[in-house]
């Protein structure tokens, strides 16, 4: 069994030895893509389990040797990222992980190597790979806004997707260094937006499913000589189902 720490600077300098040492696969995520990978699944409406995205975070031909010890660490290092993911969606309080920070340059955060370029190609590439599970579960009234929602989280993934959505603007007031600007700002808003909408969907089935829950019991059949469901102690048929005959 293996523990899982909090999720600290410790962790983080784990993750970061193993995701981006030059010698691993290149079907493997970066510390920074598996981040935002994990944000994506993490704000999923179903439950994700690990062992389906622990096989897509680090490919299982990865390339750099580690041992039994180390390869405990790291996996314990990545459950311990994604229940402080988790947390941070439930709570609504987000933040980037540590070493994940925008370069003071705007532009500059637009290049491959940035550390939010790779933290938004891995939540889009955990969206797509979640896009289905998604379809179902989204208000047709909040359809457009998680749609900028998304696009703004999309926005650093790469200098293609940035080029596309700069397009769709199509306002000569909005020059593309105001564009990358604005994009930046909305940021933090766009994580918050997208665990509200995660929140919401979770409360909205737990409520559904308590509902079905309840209804199910109210129409289960309670022998006579059974106990009495209200809790007395008492036999159904001396208690509440008394009053039925």
């Amino acid at each position: 069994m293996i523990n899982i720490p909090p999720f600290d600077s410790t962790q983080a300098n784990i993750l970061k030895a193993f995701l981006d040492s030059p010698e691993r696969s290149q079907k493997s995520m970066g510390y920074a893509e598996a981040a935002g990978f994990l944000f994506a699944v993490a704000c999923a409406p179903e439950l994700v389990e690990p062992s389906n995205w622990l096989l897509v975070v680090i490919d299982p031909d990865n390339a750099v040797e580690i041992n039994v010890d180390n390869k405990k660490a790291v996996t314990a290092a990545l459950m311990s990222l994604y229940n402080d993911i988790t947390i941070q969606v439930q709570k609504e309080k987000l933040q980037l992980p540590p070493g994940v920070s925008f370069r003071t340059d705007a532009m500059s955060n637009l290049e491959p190597d940035a550390p939010v370029a790779k933290w938004a190609a891995g939540f889009k590439s955990g969206y797509v790979w979640l896009e289905k599970m998604w379809a179902g579960y989204i208000p047709v009234e909040l359809k457009e806004q998680f749609g900028n929602q998304l696009s703004v989280l999309f926005f650093f993934s790469s200098k293609t997707t940035a080029n596309s959505l700069y397009k769709e603007v199509n306002n000569p007031e909005v020059t593309w260094t105001s564009m990358v600007e604005n994009m930046q700002r909305l940021f933090p808003d766009a994580l918050t937006g997208v665990a509200l909408l995660s929140n919401s969907i979770h409360q909205a089935l737990a409520t559904r499913e308590s509902s079905q829950q309840k209804s199910s019991g109210q129409n289960t059949k309670v022998g006579r000589n059974e106990p009495c469901p209200c809790g007395s102690g008492t036999k159904y048929k001396k208690c509440c189902g008394a009053s039925l005959h």
